[in-house]
This record gives C-alpha cells, sequence and structure tokens, in this order.
C-alpha cells in the first residue's frame, strides 16, 4: 500500500505533464491549420482567378481572336473544376450569359437577361460587392500582330445585375475585357468555396478527422507512457526512499541499482556518496573517541602510578618527585589543549583577520637552529594570513617534522607561494589520512605527539584558502602547503 501511493503520485504527475505537453502541440497545430485555412479562404478567389487568366491568355494566343465564338470559346475552355460557372455580360448587346452554373449547384443553363431591365423583375436583382477586379486587353498592331496583356489585381466596387439564383457570396472576382482599347465585356467568376471545391474540401476534412482521432489516440499512448514511466521512475525513486530510511537507522552500507534516467542515477551516485562520508565520518567519531581516550590516559595513568607510589612510600615527595609529576601534568594540559584548538578550527566562528606577514618572519624561531635548513625566496616574501594561526601552522608541521625525522636535518623551503618540509622519514603503508585526527600511522598508539599536528595545519591551511598534501619521495617525507593569492 505504501508504495502503491506514491506510483499513483507519480504516475498523476506525469500523465498531467504529458497531457498538458499534447495539449500545447495540439493547440499550437490548430492555430497554424486555423490560420493556414483563413488565410487560403481570403486569397481563395485570387488564387483561382489567377490561374483561370493565365489559362486564358494562353488559349487566346492560339485563338483567331477576330472570331468571336473563338475568343468566347476560350474563356469558357479555360474554366477549370473549382470555377462553377462564368457569367459574361456583353457590353456591345446589352445581354447576358450564365455557363455552366452557380455553386450551390444549379442546373447547368443559358440565360440571356438585358442588363438595363428593370431590376424589380423576378428573373434578375441588382447588387453592389467590393471584389477583386482584373482585365484582359486584346490589340492588333499595325502589322496585323494580336498582342494580348492581362494587369494585376485591384479591388473596386462593382455594380451587378444578374439572375435572381447568383447570391453576392457565389461572384468571386470580375474580369473586364477590352479590344483595341474599348472594354467589351465582363467575366463575372462564380467560384466555389474552398470548402466546397472536392479536393480541398478532402484535405481539410482529413486534417480535421486526423486531430479529432488523435485526441484519444494521445489521450490513450500518454496513459501507457505514464503508466511505464511511473513505474520506472517509482522503482528507483523507492529504492533511494529505502536507502535513505536505512542511513536515518546508521546503516550506510548503501549500492543502488543503476537508474533509467541520467537524473535519477546521478541522485543515486549522490546518495552513494553521501552514504560513504557518512560512514567515515562515524568510523572517524570512533577513532576520536578511542584516540582522545588512549592519549588522556597515558598522562593519567602515569600519574596514579606516581601517586600509588607515594602512598606505598616508593618515592619520596622531592624535587625530582615533583618534577615528575608536574611532566605528567603539563603533557596532560597539552594534548586537552591541542584537541580544544582543534576544534576551535572547526567551528564556523572562526575570524581570520588577514594582514601582510613576511615569510621569513614567520621562520624567524628556528633559523638558528642546527637541525633545520631554511630557504626563502625572494628573502622578503609577503603572503595575506592570519598572523596567530600561520605561527601556530608552522610551528606543528615543524615540529611534527623534528619528531618524525630519523637522520639528517630537515629542509624547509619557501618560492612562488609553495612551502615545502622534507624530513628523512618513510610513509606507512597503506598510507593513512593524515590530516584526520590522530592518524600517526602509528596503530600500537606508542609514538610521540599529540596525533592533531597535521590535522590543524591542514585546517588552518583550508581556512586560508589553501590545501595542505604529503607525500613519500625518495628516501623523504615532504608536506606542502599550498597557498593563494
Amino acid at each position: 500500500m505504501k508504495r502503491s501511493r506514491p506510483l499513483r503520485r507519480y504516475f498523476v504527475r506525469v500523465f498531467i505533464s504529458m497531457m498538458l505537453m499534447i495539449g500545447l502541440v495540439l493547440g499550437i497545430e490548430g492555430a497554424i491549420v486555423t490560420f493556414s485555412n483563413w488565410r487560403m479562404h481570403t486569397g481563395w478567389p485570387s488564387l483561382v482567378t489567377d490561374d483561370y487568366i493565365k489559362a486564358s491568355v494562353s488559349l487566346l494566343e492560339d485563338a483567331d481572336t477576330q472570331d468571336p465564338d473563338a475568343v468566347k470559346q476560350a474563356f469558357l475552355s479555360a474554366k477549370d473544376d473549382r470555377i462553377s460557372g462564368i457569367l459574361i455580360r456583353d457590353f456591345r448587346t446589352g445581354l447576358m450569359y450564365l455557363y455552366g452554373s452557380t455553386p450551390d449547384w444549379h442546373d447547368d443553363r443559358l440565360v440571356k437577361t438585358n442588363i438595363v431591365q428593370d431590376v424589380s423583375d423576378d428573373d434578375s436583382w441588382s447588387f453592389e460587392k467590393d471584389v477583386p477586379v482584373y482585365g484582359i486587353d486584346i490589340s492588333t498592331s499595325t502589322d496585323d500582330q494580336v498582342s494580348i496583356s492581362s494587369y494585376s489585381e485591384m479591388r473596386g466596387l462593382v455594380h451587378y445585375v444578374a439572375p435572381s439564383f447568383v447570391r453576392i457570396e457565389d461572384v468571386a472576382s470580375t474580369i473586364f475585357v477590352s479590344i483595341e482599347g474599348e472594354v467589351v465585356c465582363s467575366l463575372d467568376l462564380l467560384v466555389l468555396g474552398m470548402h466546397d471545391f472536392g479536393p480541398t474540401r478532402f484535405i481539410m476534412d482529413s486534417i480535421i478527422v486526423t486531430m479529432v482521432w488523435l485526441v484519444p489516440v494521445c489521450i490513450i499512448v500518454s496513459i501507457l507512457a505514464s503508466f511505464f514511466l511511473s513505474r520506472r521512475g517509482s522503482r528507483s525513486i523507492e529504492a533511494i526512499r529505502q536507502a535513505l530510511e536505512r542511513m536515518a537507522h546508521g546503516d550506510y552500507a548503501i549500492s543502488l541499482p543503476a537508474a533509467d534516467t541520467s537524473e535519477i542515477d546521478l541522485i543515486s551516485h549522490s546518495i552513494e556518496s553521501l552514504a560513504g562520508d557518512l560512514e567515515r565520518n562515524k568510523e572517524s567519531r570512533k577513532m576520536w573517541l578511542r584516540s582522545i581516550a588512549h592519549d588522556l590516559n597515558t598522562p593519567l595513568s602515569a600519574l596514579r602510578l606516581l601517586v600509588e607510589g607515594l602512598e606505598d612510600g616508593i618515592y619520596v615527595p622531592d624535587e625530582a618527585f615533583i618534577s615528575s609529576l608536574k611532566k605528567e601534568l603539563m603533557s596532560l594540559e597539552a594534548r586537552i589543549s591541542s584537541v580544544r584548538y582543534y576544534t576551535g578550527l572547526l567551528s564556523s566562528s572562526v575570524h581570520l583577520e588577514r594582514r601582510p606577514v613576511k615569510v621569513s618572519q614567520l621562520l624567524a624561531p628556528w633559523f638558528a637552529d642546527p637541525r633545520i635548513l631554511i630557504s626563502v625566496t625572494p628573502s622578503d616574501a609577503l603572503l595575506m594570513l592570519d598572523g596567530d594561526l600561520a605561527g601556530r601552522m608552522v610551528k606543528e608541521l615543524v615540529d611534527n617534522a623534528l619528531n618524525a625525522t630519523k637522520e639528517g636535518p630537515v629542509c624547509i623551503s619557501y618560492a612562488d607561494k609553495v612551502l615545502t618540509v622534507s624530513n628523512r622519514a618513510r610513509l606507512p603503508q597503506p598510507l593513512p589520512d593524515f590530516f584526520e585526527p590522530w592518524q600517526r600511522g602509528d596503530e600500537s598508539r606508542h609514538g610521540g605527539g599529540s596525533g592533531l599536528g597535521l590535522p590543524i595545519v591542514a585546517q588552518i591551511m583550508a581556512l586560508h584558502g589553501g590545501r595542505a598534501e604529503i607525500a613519500q619521495k625518495g628516501e623523504d617525507v615532504v608536506v606542502t602547503l599550498h597557498f593563494v593569492n
């Protein structure tokens, strides 16, 4: 039941997202189709008329323009399926002829009507309409060469007298025909609407049907895809949830399966990395407790032996006994002070007071020490450091090198914002993390020091934005401090 609820929620989120995306795509497609349909609808009469004029001019070029019947036949032959009829108004005879039919599919008929007759006549009526107007001019040159030309579209308000069954919307455009400069007739094209013309109607109907069918198909596909994706995603999410729950109970042995998506896979790797860090922190805390108990127990045990020896009369409370007692107390105090100092460096309230500090000034306490060789390039090199923290850092570093060296001098050099300290020694294998507390490479814990020297160095470097490194180079152990500009 617990698993089904996240699965349902994940399914709903994925399904809604997919439906919104599909709805957006279908909406954009619908808007594009609607705009294209509107644009084609408004330009449909001009498109049909342009094609008709081109066909008419082509046929007139091959016809005998001196023969009225040949001219009329050319105009009638140029008609294609998009033109249901042609209303010819002959200005010479005053008659009007309708060839073909009106777009609402009246039977083909030949109608003769006097243009100037009374418009109240039952067989005709008059109206005005703003339509595209074209022209075709037929002229004969002096050498009996026939020239046929046409002029492009312009719009104008045209007065019509038409048969009573011709509607205003039936007339799509008007073409005026002139011979030798005299307008002899006009051709009123009765054009089928874009939705009435078979091929375009079929295309538009197919588009609409396709879009209508796309809706349920997209819904079904969205449901199936959402179910599939939600199951895949929910498995990964459930594995992550279980891993986090185990981590909350202290189990950091986490191994997540490879996820199907890169984002979840990245989260899985981050959780595994977090689990590893928490496991290391857990072990580090254990080591802290063991190390603190050991390091504090050593001077306390010595003090207890001294006190018991005094009680048993083994020791005499003379100056040597008091000196031994003070030595153990100072050792205990030094170790507690180191722990307090290191934990203070880990606090978020640490404030650095940076100022220019000469490197030679930091190393000044050891220039006279015969066990140490120092080189600073240039001799007046400066670093922006917190003087107190930097002094403690160098002291811990030099003391660590002196305590660890087996033979030969400790070498300290500075150049190009890099300080190196090397001493003759060998690092243990496997190499522990010396910048973690109490990592002295001495599992028996018999070595000297508090085990916090290098961790203090690393933390002070981190506070200054730099970094510390330790490596075995030949017979020497080299600690390198990289300072930032």
